[in-house]
């Protein structure tokens, strides 16, 4: 059995999708009118660990704070320890 280079391995050659991050960042900001907090970003991105009265932890954050920018959400201001994101709707 040959093997693979490396450069042909895992590469995905369909559309580029989101995952589950993303949806859950895309759901907050459709809920909140298009702006909404850290926490607001960590309770539709991580149900189970707030429902559960947990917290995200700093890498989890840093996920979701990346998922928001990937759909090209900015940060607007801070709320006391949080963010305020904003979705910037693509002009067209």
């Amino acid at each position: 059995m040959s093997k693979s280079p490396p450069w042909k391995r895992r590469y995905w050659r369909g559309v580029p999708l989101g995952g589950a991050l993303m949806r859950g960042c895309k759901f907050a900001f459709t809920a909140h009118d298009g702006q909404a907090t850290t926490a607001q970003i960590a309770s539709y991105c991580r149900p189970e660990i707030i429902h559960a009265g947990g917290k995200p932890t700093r890498w989890q954050l840093h996920s979701h704070a990346k998922a928001a920018r990937a759909l090209g959400a900015k940060k607007l201001r801070r709320i006391g320890t949080q963010w305020l994101w904003r979705l910037n709707e693509p002009s067209g």
